[in-house]
């Protein structure tokens, strides 16, 4: 059986850990996820808004129209 000698020698040349693993990176990384999110949830809710009926849209704003006008005539 052969003997294995192991020995640690510290790197001369290597960069220290706090300059490799920067921690904005990650948190930046984090924060451009959030906005996505937000921004497809944001497509979502105007796509639930098209999804509405016309129709329904156009009464209502008749009935509020006419009810500002009934509120008019009768303030004078």
């Amino acid at each position: 059986m052969k003997k294995i000698n192991i020995e640690l020698i510290p790197l001369k040349s290597a960069v220290k850990g706090e300059n490799i693993l920067d921690r904005r990176e990650i948190e930046n990384s984090i924060f451009k996820s959030e906005k996505l999110f937000e921004f497809k949830q944001s497509i979502d809710t105007a796509i639930n808004f098209d999804k509405l009926d016309i129709n329904d849209i156009l009464i209502e704003v008749s009935n509020t129209k006419k009810c500002f006008r009934r509120s008019q005539t009768r303030g004078s």
